[in-house]
């Protein structure tokens, strides 16, 4: 069986194929065009694929890309809502990237592979992550953590996989989210975000964590592991261009600019800088300002890490950890993971970022999905493309580059040690190159690691990179323990990867001065016989020679620049560098008799033009299906809302009629649904203002909601007096909107009792973005729902890709249950507290409605078909759970003030028949909800006595 993992759109795009369990073949896109981090379509990773194998696209069983693209789509859309007008950048662009191409994934695969729809499949993001980590581990059973910047909706996910199963049992939601902090940090720090973040991990050791105190600041710890952020303090989640804002700069100072030099006392000042300035101590001083900073931000991020896998590690009992994610590429958090939590081992697949979510989209997919038993443990990273000895001679020969060829493997290797042992810098090509972002013998530029002046020489000559960035030493795994801090070697697998950081034996510093850190700790690669024999083989070979079996190790490329893939790339990074030695297979380059020719780089692809057009494109679709949905304006129901002004929202259009479904809706005059009423309230008449929601506005049919049908129980009852029910349920109207509805305008009419039938738009819209907007915001927001795009886009979505495209899940780990059963939804708790006072305030008395649903913890697949979930889970546990607390909080508040509540979610807890969905009674419901009302308000003997309006 063939599978084909895809990821791509947002950095590291990569391909990668299994074949019946095992991946043989995986690569980024990268290596390929030659743009760093490329985030496009990963065709020509694909076609590397497919071609190594053998195989053609028809061979493909499937192809499984890495994320949902709906889902994620879906965050960003209601996050940008969120956040207007700040965030209207922010929804421009990301209306132009997504309808443009990112939306479309689906489409996308069927024309650039041609594989018929049912043969693509999709995975979550993080369960891409976890299953990258996972599957490729030796463990049977493990915890599992993720951790990044963000994936459709989670930032971090915690979860444990046994045999072929993964079970996610909770996850930090955006826009809390560590990986997104760190990377605040880098852009503070003048580097690229999604680039820089290793060389903040590299600034670290030479600053003090001085600003430790302050960091925390910006983050709160929960006890079981999960964390927030304070927002206030950022503005990624509105900004196309600004990570942090004022208040951040207040805490923490300027940010460092971009393109200035970093260098601080400890640091050194390296050649290829220039002159010395005159003011190099005044600099001095404030790079150790950023240094400090980076400490600080470091050891953080350890510590939450750590609070993390602590958490994990008591809610699961496992003694192995797998990670994956962006920031499990942190290896200096690594290396405190393993020594300071309860875990004995620990796993972390060399691409954690999210280019590794290809191959977890297939594994998912082989194991979890089509059940398949596992076979596959990947022992190393060897898995990119490879050129023959044909193909190098024939670069070498066709481009009249002197060259020798050692065909004796014995000979080969003399040559590079005593290459090295003089001094010289090699350029190191072999075999296939790596996966992930790590240079692990196969492209490498290699060094000898006993000079203290190496490290230098190669920042400065060869990579042309700050003076702080730290080497890693590449070690035999069965002489580790002579030099490093670390018993078992053979058993850490981050290790074999580059991604474990581990103090040097203070006695041996002296022998391995070059890729060691200023704080005596080297990111250690461990080199297997079985899996590289040939570098085994050549740090063997040092180690006879020299009695120090490491060499210096670092990536074979250019700043800026991926690492090579090509004989071509690798003798143009050779030549435009001050390398010495170039060894392609058994081929070796000298500088010593080979002239400077250079060839040139492929040329990259211009963007500028293809974005422009790109743009114009977007734009004009957009404009025309604007165009075209107002003329099928009866696509939406809801022609009769508009923005009011003085209310600050949408409200009902006064004086329209319209019949849709059959059924006839009318608006009167004071621009509520119903007969016409005077604002004035008559003698002798008992005014009831029934506030809510679509449940109280109710069906097609003036007949239909159940205000119009307690009126008339009222009347025809036997109670004296005059009585009028007003009906003030708008569609989409949340506490929020119902407050300010009551304070601006229905107080005015002077109601004898308000009912509030409200929150179930609280609870589908809130979620974990939680939060009053202020009312200029709301305006603008309230403005983009006159869009005609995007009702169509929440209808669409909404009411039918969602159901189609995400399965719902029916359990929940019972760690879960108990923190969602602690949860308070406290804009809405203090809505509803407002509700009461102003009524109080005006003489007005108040019945709560609890909020009744045939929502329930176990449900038959065809009742959930019906229902509609918020945004924030597809999981019927967990919002039942969320939705029952809701309720507490209704009840909690009518207990805490005093006043009735008529508790309709319990009256019709086995009456699902009668609602449309999870919150919308039909007209038959709305009948039964007003005997209950009826029934409830005779029952709390609040209806007048006489015929005056009082009441006993």
């Amino acid at each position: 069986m063939n599978i084909l993992g895809i990821s791509c759109f947002f950095h590291d795009s990569a391909a990668a194929l299994v074949q019946d369990g095992i991946v043989t073949v995986a690569a980024e896109e990268e290596r390929f065009t030659r743009i760093k981090h490329d985030a496009g379509f990963p065709i020509r990773a694909i076609e590397f694929c497919l071609r190594s194998a053998q195989l053609r696209a028809q061979d493909l069983d499937y192809v499984v890309f890495y994320e949902k693209p709906f889902l994620k789509f879906d965050r960003i859309l209601m996050s940008t809502l969120q956040m207007f007008p700040r965030s209207l950048r922010v929804f421009r662009e990301s209306m132009v990237k997504w309808l443009g191409e990112k939306l479309w994934v689906k489409g996308l695969i069927r024309k650039r592979i041609g594989l018929p729809p049912e043969k693509i499949l999709f995975s979550g993001h993080h369960l891409s992550h976890a299953a990258s980590t996972f599957y490729c581990s030796p463990y049977r059973d493990a915890a599992i953590l993720t951790v990044d910047g963000v994936g459709e909706w989670a930032t971090a996910t915690f979860g444990v996989g046994q045999d072929k199963s993964i079970q996610l049992l909770g996850e930090i939601r955006f826009p809390h989210s560590l990986g997104l902090l760190y990377s605040v940090f880098t852009a503070f720090l003048g580097f690229e975000v999604n680039e820089g973040e290793y060389k903040v991990m590299g600034m670290a050791p030479y600053g003090t964590p001085k600003y430790v105190e302050d960091v925390r600041k910006l983050l709160h710890l929960h006890d079981d592991g999960g964390f927030s952020l304070d927002l206030d303090y950022f503005s990624y989640h509105h900004s196309v261009d600004r990570a942090f804002n004022a208040k951040f700069e207040k805490l923490f100072g300027r940010p460092r600019e971009p393109k200035s030099q970093f260098f601080t006392e400890s640091s050194g000042y390296p050649s290829y800088f220039g002159d010395k300035p005159s003011n190099y101590a005044e600099l001095c001083r404030q790079n150790q300002h950023y240094a400090d900073i980076a400490a600080s931000i470091q050891q953080v991020t350890e510590e939450v890490l750590l609070a993390m896998a602590r958490a994990l590690h008591a809610k699961t009992g496992q003694s192995r950890l797998c990670m994956a994610g962006g920031v499990a590429l942190n290896s200096v958090a690594n290396g405190r993971i393993l020594r300071e939590t309860p875990f004995e081992e620990l796993y972390v697949q060399p691409a954690a970022g999210d280019g590794g979510g290809a191959i977890g989209a297939a594994l998912y997919a082989y194991h979890a999905g089509l059940g398949h038993p596992r076979k596959f443990v990947m022992e190393h990273a060897y898995l990119g493309e490879q050129h023959s000895e044909a193909d190098i001679k024939r670069f070498l020969d066709g481009n009249r580059i002197a060259h020798e060829y050692l065909e004796d493997e014995d000979r080969l290797l003399t040559r590079v040690v005593s290459a090295l042992e003089e001094g010289q810098v090699i350029g190191w090509s072999q075999g296939r190159f790596e996966w992930g972002p790590r240079a692990l013998g196969n492209r490498s530029i290699l060094a000898d690691p006993r000079r203290a002046d190496m490290k230098d020489i190669v920042n400065t000559k060869i990579k042309f990179r700050e003076p702080y960035r730290p080497f890693a030493p590449s070690v035999l795994v069965e002489r580790v323990e002579e030099f490093y801090e670390l018993k078992d070697a053979e058993q850490h697998y981050p290790a074999r990867f580059m991604l474990l950081v581990v103090p040097v034996k203070e006695a041996k510093r002296h022998l391995v001065l070059a890729p060691t850190h200023v704080d005596g700790s080297a990111r250690l690669q461990t080199v297997f016989k079985e899996t590289n024999p040939r570098y085994h083989r050549l740090i063997e070979t040092f180690g006879k020679a020299t009695g120090v079996p490491v060499l210096l190790n670092t990536s074979f490329n250019l700043k800026g620049e991926p690492i090579v893939n090509t004989p071509a790339e690798a003798f143009n990074t050779f030549s435009k560098s001050e390398m010495d030695l170039l060894v392609l297979g058994n081929f070796l380059v000298s500088k010593r008799y080979t002239p400077a020719a250079e060839l040139l780089p492929a040329a990259k692809p211009s963007m500028g033009r293809r974005v422009l057009i790109q743009l114009v494109v977007a734009v004009l679709i957009l404009l025309s299906g604007e165009v075209a949905l107002r003329a099928w304006a009866g696509f939406f129901r809801h022609s009769y809302q508009r923005y009011d002004s003085e209310l600050g929202m949408i409200a009902l259009l006064p004086n329209y009629d319209v019949v849709v479904y059959g059924g006839r809706i009318h608006v009167n005059s004071q621009g509520l649904r119903g007969p016409e009423f005077s604002p004035t309230k008559p003698p002798g008449t008992f005014r009831i203002i029934a506030i809510g929601d679509s449940s109280t506005f109710g069906l097609a049919g003036e007949d239909c909601p159940y205000s119009r049908v307690l009126e008339t129980l009222l009347r025809s009852g036997q109670r004296p007096g005059s009585y009028e029910v007003i009906n003030a349920g708008i569609e989409g109207y949340d506490s929020e909107n119902a407050l300010r509805l009551l304070e601006r305008k229905l107080v005015a009419y002077a109601p004898d009792l308000i009912t509030v039938y409200i929150g179930w738009n609280d609870l589908v819209k809130r979620g974990q973005m939680e939060g009053d907007a202020s009312e200029s915001r709301q305006w603008l927001a309230y403005r983009a729902y006159d869009v005609y795009l995007i009702r169509f886009w929440r209808k669409v979505v909404y009411a039918y890709l969602r159901p189609l495209l995400l399965h719902v899940d029916t359990e929940l780990a019972p760690q879960e249950a108990v923190a969602y059963g602690k949860h308070v939804p406290l804009a809405f708790k203090r809505n509803l507290q407002a509700m009461v006072d102003v009524a109080e305030r005006h003489g007005i008395r108040t019945v709560l409605f609890t909020l009744p649903s045939p929502l329930k913890p176990e449900m038959a697949p065809e009742e959930i078909r019906k229902l509609y979930f918020p945004h924030y889970t597809y999981n019927l546990k967990r919002f039942s759970i969320i939705y029952d607390r809701y309720n507490d909080v209704i009840r909690e508040t009518a207990r805490a003030d005093g006043i009735p509540v008529i508790d309709l979610a319990a009256r019709f807890a086995d009456r699902g028949r009668l609602f449309m969905d999870t919150s919308h009674p039909t007209c038959e419901g709305h009948v039964a909800v007003a005997q209950e009302v009826y029934d409830g308000l005779l029952g709390l003997n609040i209806l007048p006595t006489t015929k005056h309006g009082g009441s006993s």
